[in-house]
């Protein structure tokens, strides 16, 4: 039994090889018959000519990335070029300074006395000019103050003037009412006198009527006292809207004034 088992086990690894031959074989022929039948077809060409192409960099791009390396590193060596000629430049000139200050030294050499004096008068202007820098870090740091301080007294002005501007909006929105209140009170007032005017007409027919009534017969008298009550009546309130009436120019006036004086 084990026996077989281990030879069928080696027999089926060697069948399953053979049957996968077989079928790569099929597979061969008819990939091979494919590419018969298409290899004379455009689009076939095309694609079998551009496939090794595809992934492939661009040429072109790989060339502008190397020409802009080149530029690049070119550009740092004429840099570097340049500063080598401006340093062997720079070394010619100190190498002459160095010349003239030795023989400027040699020359001196003879003299140390004057070079001890000029030495001293030069500690002595430091000292004059250390004293004159401190006086003008004084100057500077007094006006810096002032400066600040005008800054903020600017600020404190600017403040004021926000706080004016808005008191003057809010009077001229004052006058913008008492105009909107003027011209309603000077329409009541012109209703008010049609209406006066209305009252007198009215009265003028009473008093017609009371005229005629007292003409008439005694019988008549009941309805001229009734009539006389209803003149009375609107006297008062005639004399009532006269009162208004002076009232709502009085305050009209006192508006005027308020205006004026704003």
């Amino acid at each position: 039994m084990l026996q077989g088992e281990v030879f069928k086990r080696i027999r089926t690894k060697v069948y399953e090889q053979k049957r996968d031959q077989r079928e790569l074989i099929n597979v061969c022929q008819r990939n091979f018959r494919k590419y018969m039948a298409l290899r004379d077809w455009g689009w076939f060409v095309i694609i079998q000519r551009t496939r090794p192409l595809i992934g492939k960099p661009d040429p072109t791009e790989e060339l502008r990335l190397l020409e802009e390396k080149v530029k690049t590193t070119y550009g740092a060596y004429m840099e570097q070029c340049d500063t080598k000629v401006k340093l062997l430049e720079e070394n010619k000139v100190i190498e002459e300074d160095k010349k003239a200050l030795l023989k400027q030294i040699d020359a001196e050499q003879g003299n140390m006395s004057q070079y001890h004096d000029q030495q001293a008068k030069t500690a002595s202007k430091k000292a004059e000019l250390e004293v004159e820098l401190i006086a003008e870090q004084d100057k500077l740091a007094k006006a810096e103050q002032a400066r600040v301080e005008a800054i903020n007294a600017k600020k404190e002005l600017e403040v004021e003037c926000g706080e004016v501007k808005k008191d003057i909006s809010d009077v001229e929105m004052n006058i913008q009412k008492l105009d909107q209140e003027k011209t309603n009170r000077d329409h009541t007032i012109k209703s008010l006198n049609e209406v006066i005017t209305d009252q007198d007409t009215v009265i003028n027919k009473l008093n017609k009527e009371k005229k005629h009534i007292s003409e008439g017969t005694a019988k008549a008298t009941e309805d001229l006292q009734t009539a006389s009550d209803k003149v009375e009546h609107l006297n008062r309130i005639k004399q009532k809207l006269e009162s208004t009436l002076d009232e709502l120019e009085s305050s009209a006036g006192n508006e005027k004034r308020a205006r004026a004086s704003v």
